[in-house]
C-alpha cells in the first residue's frame, strides 16, 4: 500500500472557489485529504473541514473522477509524486462533511456580486458518504 496523499492534495489544490469574505479573490478550499494506492485501487477520504468554506457539498464538484480528464490530472499528480499508476485505476470515496464547514446557501445571493451567493455553516452533525468510481466506464465518462 502507497501513501498518495499528497498527490491527491496536489490535485485538489487546483480548485479555485470565492474566497469567503472577498468574493473577487480566487483560493484553494481547505481539504482534509487521505489517500493510499493498492495496486488499482485508490482509497480516498476528503474532508470538508469545520470553519472551511466550499461551493457545495457534491463530491463531483470538488472531485469529479467521472470526466476522464481528472483521472489524467490525478495520473499526472501521481507521476510527478514518483509514483507508476496502473493501466486502469478504481476508487472508493468516502465523502466526509463536519458540522460547521461553509457553502454556499444558493437562497442567499451576494448583496454586490452576481453569480455569488452568501455563505452558511452546515448543521446537524458531521455526515459521511461512500462511492466507488472506475476510470474509463462509459456510464461515467461525463
Amino acid at each position: 500500500m502507497i501513501d498518495v496523499t499528497n498527490a491527491v492534495a496536489a490535485m485538489l489544490a487546483n480548485n479555485q472557489g470565492p474566497h469567503r469574505t472577498d468574493p473577487e479573490q480566487r483560493i484553494a478550499p481547505d481539504y482534509g485529504v487521505s489517500a493510499t494506492l493498492h495496486q488499482n485501487e485508490l482509497r480516498l477520504t476528503i474532508t470538508l473541514r469545520t470553519g472551511s468554506h466550499y461551493c457545495c457539498l457534491q463530491p463531483g464538484c470538488h472531485l469529479p473522477l467521472a470526466r476522464n480528464r481528472r483521472w489524467t490530472r490525478l495520473r499526472t499528480q501521481l507521476e510527478k509524486h514518483g509514483i507508476s499508476p496502473p493501466a486502469r485505476l478504481q476508487a472508493q470515496l468516502t465523502w466526509v462533511i463536519e458540522d460547521g464547514a461553509l457553502t454556499f446557501d444558493f437562497s442567499k445571493p451576494h448583496a454586490t456580486q452576481h453569480g455569488y451567493y452568501e455563505f452558511t455553516p452546515v448543521g446537524g452533525g458531521r455526515s459521511e458518504s461512500s462511492e466507488e468510481l472506475h476510470e474509463g466506464r462509459p456510464e461515467t465518462d461525463g
